[in-house]
């Protein structure tokens, strides 16, 4: 069973009004539609399940999240309820609130009980708050601090001193004290070291693999084909792309993409140096990939997606530049539990791919929002962690991301 998360739209409205009745749950009203972001999730053109945020100010509050019956325990709420988690980072919101009778099942996903008197004064006066729920109803909060374009511009800034450290003739000092996730104590530097064999690496230009900033072996992962068209998301210093190219072949293409001019400089004189002819270089960022629809068979991505403060939108835009039956292949880190917020919001944590890291539950369930099949995040690494960065051991591991865009009228 395929199901896509969806903007609301208006031919979904009669099903969305069935749905919450079904469930016993109050109808949205007009007077909400100014503050209410609200998605649908689709099963095989049918509305199964749907939730809104209501936005008040710079705190949002989750509203209607239902599923129907029929398809209940199959992740369908929990994709939603992660998705306006996702959604209402992005927007730059500093906590998202929920007032439920079922706390532990928010609890799992994240969420802390607290006392309804303590609820900010924006939403107070709402009517979830006047009577629309109960008062034995508990309130409970996330909080989404840490998110916005301060992260994006502390990502670019640590990315781009490395390249220019590594340019500059010094990438074997640099590797050798630096890692995927930065020059703080707070993920070791085994998470870069390994990941590829020798016999792989063997041929490349000297100073491609020291250059590498990734926690896998995505090309591995991949089993790419002869004559397969490949996009590498935050293609660094060009490691993996030079490894598609060599397995692609001449009658394939690699795109690889990243933010940071630096790092775009770096691949293009590593990619001269190995004589590649079958790659494209583009600069731009992966929640807005520049490359029309389905224009990719397969994507890969190397200790990147968890830098991203939208993933939910980055997911998407992969799989819009996917052709059916394309596949995903992706090293990422990833966290088992929640990190403590105090992490969230370190910038520097966030750049160095600490802080940015989802849950394994939580990567599934945007996956499958994204419309994805076939999903399998399977740890491959574990590292340790720094007791400053209010982790324990354990919880921070390296993970092989794979899945699949289906075929039209498949699955």
């Amino acid at each position: 069973m395929t199901t896509k998360i969806e903007t609301l739209a208006p031919h979904h409205l009669e099903a969305v009004k069935n749905l919450l009745a079904a469930v016993r749950l109050p109808e949205v009203g007009r007077e909400d539609a100014p503050s209410l972001d609200f998605v649908v999730a689709v099963s095989e053109g049918i509305v199964v399940g749907c939730a809104g945020v209501e936005v008040h100010a710079d705190q949002g509050l989750l509203r209607s999240v239902a599923v129907h019956p029929s398809h209940r325990g199959h992740g369908i709420g929990d994709t939603l309820v992660l998705d306006r988690v996702h959604w209402a980072r992005a927007r730059g919101l500093a906590a998202l609130h929920a007032v439920t009778l079922i706390p532990s099942y928010f609890e799992r996903l994240g969420f802390v009980r607290t006392r309804r008197s303590d609820a900010p004064a924006e939403l107070l006066s709402t009517p979830t708050f006047q009577g629309l729920c109960p008062d034995t109803a508990t309130l409970l909060v996330v909080s989404l601090e840490g998110s916005g374009p301060s992260l994006v511009s502390a990502v670019r800034e640590k990315y781009g001193s490395y390249a220019r450290r590594a340019g500059a003739n010094v990438a074997e000092s640099v590797s050798a004290s630096t890692s995927c996730c930065g020059e703080a104590p707070s993920c070791s530097s085994s998470v870069t070291t390994g990941n590829y064999d020798a016999a792989a690496v063997g041929e490349l230009p000297e100073g491609v693999v020291s250059s590498s900033l990734g926690c896998g072996s995505p090309t591995l992962l991949a089993a790419l084909s002869p004559g397969e068209t490949v996009l590498d998301l935050g293609s660094g210093a060009g490691l993996d792309l030079l490894l598609a190219s060599r397995e692609v072949g001449s009658l394939g293409k690699v795109y690889g993409l990243d933010m940071t001019g630096e790092m775009l400089e770096l691949a293009r004189r590593n990619i001269r140096k190995a004589g590649a002819t079958n790659v494209e270089l583009l600069e731009g960022q992966m929640e807005s990939i520049p490359l029309p629809d389905e224009a990719v068979d397969v994507v890969l991505s190397n200790c990147v997606i968890n830098l991203s403060t939208d993933k939910r939108k980055v997911l998407r835009e992969i799989h819009r530049v996917l052709r059916p039956g394309g596949r995903v292949a992706v090293s990422d880190i990833v966290v088992f539990g929640r990190l403590p917020e105090k992490v969230r919001r370190n910038a520097e944590l966030w750049a160095g791919c600490v802080a940015g890291a989802l849950d394994t539950r939580e990567y599934r369930a945007l996956l499958g929002g994204a419309g994805f099949t076939d999903i399998v995040v399977e740890p491959t690494r574990f590292h340790d962690t720094d007791t400053d960065t209010g982790t324990e051991t354990g919880q921070i591991a390296s993970a092989s991301v794979q899945a699949r865009k289906p075929v039209a009228g498949c699955c």
